[in-house]
Formats: C-alpha cells, sequence, structure tokens
C-alpha cells in the first residue's frame, strides 16, 4: 500500500514543472546609505525629484542607479564628507549601484581664521582666549582661532613706554572680535608723562647731590680756618 501511494506521488510531481524558490534581494529590504553626521549640521538629499533632509545618523534606501548628490548646510564650519573612504568638501555626488553599502560620514570642522600683532618698541604682547588661558605672542606670527572668537590682546610696555595700537587706541588691553583674518600694529612709544617724571628725578637727584657737595666743600674750608686759628 506505502508502495503505491509513493509511486503515485512520484506521477503526480513529474506532470508539473520544477518550481524554484523566490529570492528576494537585500537593497529591497535593506537600506543601502548609511548616515553618520557629527556636529550639529544638516545634509540635504536629492535623488530624481527627492530632496531628504538628513540630520541625524540614520540609514535609508536609494533606488539603484539614482545620482544622489549631498549638500552640507553650514556657515561657520568646514564640512568633510566621507563616503567609503572618499573624501570631499561641503558637496558630493554619486551614483547608488544597488549592491554596494554607502557609509557617509560628516564630520564639521570650525572654520579657522587668524588674528597677527605686529610690534615694535620696548615692550611685548599676550593674549587671552576664551577658555582663560594666556600665552606670549610671537611678533608677525598668525594666531590661528575659530572663527567668531573674543580674544583680548594684552600690551606690556617697558617701564616709561605706552601701547599705541593701529586701530587708534593707546590702552594696554584690546578686546577683538575674530570673524575674519585680522592683523594688528603695534608700537610702544615713550610716555610724555614718563618723561617729565624722568627729568624731574634727575633734577632732583642733581639737586640733591649739588647740595651734598657744597656742604663737603663748606665743612672742608671751615676746617681749614680752624687750623690757621691755631
Amino acid at each position: 500500500m506505502r508502495i503505491a501511494v509513493f509511486i503515485g506521488l512520484v506521477l503526480i510531481s513529474s506532470l508539473f514543472p520544477q518550481i524554484s524558490p523566490v529570492v528576494f534581494s537585500s537593497t529591497s529590504t535593506t537600506p543601502n546609505v548609511d548616515f553618520h553626521i557629527y556636529g550639529d549640521t544638516s545634509v540635504s538629499v536629492s535623488y530624481g525629484e527627492n530632496v531628504v533632509l538628513v540630520s541625524r545618523n540614520e540609514s535609508m534606501y536609494i533606488p539603484a542607479g539614482s545620482v544622489v548628490g549631498l549638500q552640507v548646510d553650514s556657515v561657520n564650519e568646514n564640512p568633510c564628507i566621507e563616503i567609503n573612504g572618499m573624501k570631499s568638501q561641503g558637496s558630493v555626488t554619486f551614483v547608488v549601484n544597488g549592491s554596494e553599502i554607502y557609509n557617509v560620514t560628516i564630520v564639521m570642522e570650525p572654520v579657522t581664521v587668524f588674528i597677527k600683532v605686529i610690534y615694535q618698541g620696548n615692550g611685548y604682547v599676550s593674549i587671552m582666549f576664551q577658555n582663560g588661558t594666556t600665552r606670549r605672542v610671537n611678533n608677525g606670527t598668525p594666531i590661528y582661532l575659530p572663527k567668531l572668537s573674543v580674544v583680548r590682546l594684552d600690551a606690556h610696555p617697558s617701564n616709561g613706554y605706552e601701547a599705541n595700537w593701529s586701530n587708534g587706541l593707546s590702552t594696554d588691553q584690546v578686546w577683538c572680535f575674530i570673524y575674519q583674518n585680522q592683523t594688528l600694529f603695534l608700537s610702544f612709544h615713550r610716555d610724555p608723562s614718563s618723561h617729565s617724571l624722568i627729568g624731574g628725578s634727575n633734577l632732583i637727584l642733581n639737586s640733591a647731590l649739588g647740595l651734598l657737595l657744597l656742604g663737603l666743600y663748606l665743612l672742608q674750608r671751615h676746617e681749614k680756618k680752624k687750623e690757621g686759628e691755631f
């Protein structure tokens, strides 16, 4: 009986064609573009007639054959886009082939500008950064800072000198808002009030010395006069 059933099943199966199992494409269900965003920014992703704004880490499916354009929206930072090891600045275009997973990494770096101080005369300059640290400024050497930084420049004139900045200020402290490359000139000149003080001090010193010499002279004459009386 069992043999007859088995033979019957074989005969029935031979009457129908072979049916292959259905294999679903992984690209139809699995995202093929992974976005990794570092920093506070957003990325415009355009393909076909679609425009998608990506502002966080996420993955999406983009149809095979699509030409994808990426544009990083940023004003005060320098965007770097890396797609599977290939780097670009600000914007990039690539074609999705449907079989590769694209790892898109967006890193934002602050746009840097510099401030440079050229000074001459008797004195030096130091700079205080936004975090409170200070250091001496090398004459004529650019100091690179993130754009829109606020720093304080301190002039340190030698005794008897004063600071004169190219922006018309004559103070020892200058606050600077750095929004573009900037060069300041500083000269240390003799302080007029210091001149009079130094001159007055010398006059007092010379007068005291003269009185001392006059006193010694009179004392010497007095001693000689006493010797002549004996």
